[in-house]
């Protein structure tokens, strides 16, 4: 970071640390406290040598009173081995010092601070792909603060502490690698973070088909791609512990993948042109441009994929990095992409929270503090929660500010688009937050006004 930062950028990060702070401890979420139970099972299963039926043993509740559904184990091994390593702590104190942990303010915290700390390290990760371009130190910072700022951020990992963000960690290291040109770095990189999440593929195949023109090198390639996703996978499927989330992730991929308008599915035709169109352009030689055409693909795949399809609102922050991305780009027309940045995200927020109301409001803070300052919560006589069960009735609430979600996102992919009289752009050019005092306050009211709803309809 620069040392000598500006009182206004230096109120910039106050104000949006306190935010995350206040978010930190005012929710919680039911999917971050089922994995973490799933994966505090994961050692009492081991010690009891039935590691292989992990996936039939591990169907319980997580333990908190406000979220008592019975679920099994959903998801790869890989991200209950993350998730029993981080919570080790609370199983001491579970263990030995008789803590409710699943309904402790401060432990619900703790369990949200894995996707915190790995946001951080995503924010490093973008830090060192901002190095490869070259930039000057100040717009770096300015731009990882942008990164760490966004609405997608404080919603999806301080209000709902979701872990897609483990996955993404793994997919911007990939994208480093592909930039080195370390072919086997990417590569696997890119596999484990299909283990996470399945959806590191939709950037995965674009890298791969704009890297690599001979069909026997992809197939090899793809073969290693899902060499991690087989091995973790196939001795659960032989014990047959593993159905169960095998499915789930198929309903996941059912409801991305459903026919969004008429008898197409609008996101696969764009998808496979966009394969098509990789595959037939040439890496571009130049360095700068190099990485303006892979960080131009991967956003514009992965915008399309949120901005067409009916996804949950968590997956999105797989989209948060790759927008900041977009920004350079559009060098003479900076103040514009912060405009649709962050209009664009609040948009996607607001229109979220419209549909996946439960992900942002209710049993999200009835474990929290303001539980333990107001004591119980009644949402029911709130004129902001009165409001959104409103809009739930009408059908094109969602579609409209989705839409303008993404028309904002096509508007920075048609500014940015990668070319080589503007290869240059962003360099030697120091960018700050003191350049845009009227759009960086405007952002802040923003991302505060739809971040902050679910904690005000406690009191409005």
């Amino acid at each position: 970071m620069v040392r000598n930062k500006s009182a206004f950028q230096r109120t910039l990060w106050c104000v949006t640390i306190l935010m995350m702070v206040v978010l930190l401890f005012c929710h919680t979420y039911g999917d971050i406290q089922i994995t973490t139970r799933h994966g505090m099972n994961l050692w009492k299963i081991l010690f009891q040598g039935d590691f292989l039926n992990f996936f039939s043993l591990n169907h319980v509740q997580s333990g908190n009173v406000f979220y008592s559904a019975e679920q099994g184990a959903s998801y790869n091994i890989v991200i209950y081995i993350v998730f029993a390593i981080w919570n080790i702590p609370l199983i001491l104190l579970e263990s030995f010092a008789g803590i409710d942990v699943m309904n402790n303010m401060l432990c619900l915290a703790y369990m949200k601070l894995l996707p915190i700390g790995a946001t951080l390290l995503s924010a490093f990760l973008v830090k060192k792909l901002l190095d490869l371009y070259g930039l000057g130190e100040q717009t770096k910072a300015f731009l990882v603060y942008l990164y760490l700022s966004s609405s997608l951020i404080l919603s999806v990992i301080f209000i709902m502490g979701q872990y897609d963000v483990l996955s993404l960690v793994l997919q911007l290291a990939g994208v480093y690698a592909f930039l080195k040109k370390d072919r086997r770095r990417f590569v696997i990189a890119f596999g484990i973070a299909f283990c996470f999440k399945y959806f590191a593929a939709v950037i995965f195949l674009p890298l791969l088909f704009l890297q690599e023109k001979k069909i026997s090198k992809l197939f090899f390639a793809l073969l290693g791609f899902l060499c991690p996703i087989f091995i973790t996978n196939v001795p659960f499927w032989i014990f047959a512990s593993a159905r169960e989330g095998f499915a789930l992730e198929i309903t996941l991929l059912t409801k991305a993948f459903s026919t969004s308008s008429g008898v197409i599915n609008l996101f696969v035709v764009f998808y496979v042109l966009a394969l098509i169109w990789c595959y037939l352009k040439k890496q571009e030689e130049d360095a700068k441009l190099a990485w303006r055409q892979a960080t131009w693909i991967c956003f514009v795949c992965y915008a399309s994929f949120f901005g067409l399809l009916d996804v949950y609102p968590y997956w999105m922050i797989l989209l948060a990095p790759f927008l900041i991305f977009a920004l350079l780009g559009i060098s003479e027309h900076f103040r514009v992409g912060l405009l649709l940045e962050s209009m664009g995200l609040v948009c996607a927020v607001f229109a979220n929270l419209i549909k996946y109301d439960w992900c942002y409001f209710g049993n999200t803070m009835d474990s929290m503090l303001l539980s333990k300052l107001l004591g119980p919560l009644h949402l029911e006589t709130s004129i902001i929660y009165g409001v959104v069960a409103r809009l739930q009735a009408y059908p094109w609430v969602f579609p409209l500010f989705n839409s303008a979600f993404f028309a904002c996102c096509c508007a920075l992919a048609y500014l940015s688009y990668p070319k080589a009289e503007t290869a240059d752009r962003g360099i030697g050019v120091e960018r700050t937050a003191n350049e845009y005092t009227d759009v960086m306050v405007l952002r802040s009211i923003i991302n505060a006004g739809v971040c902050l709803l679910p904690i005000l309809s406690n009191f409005i």
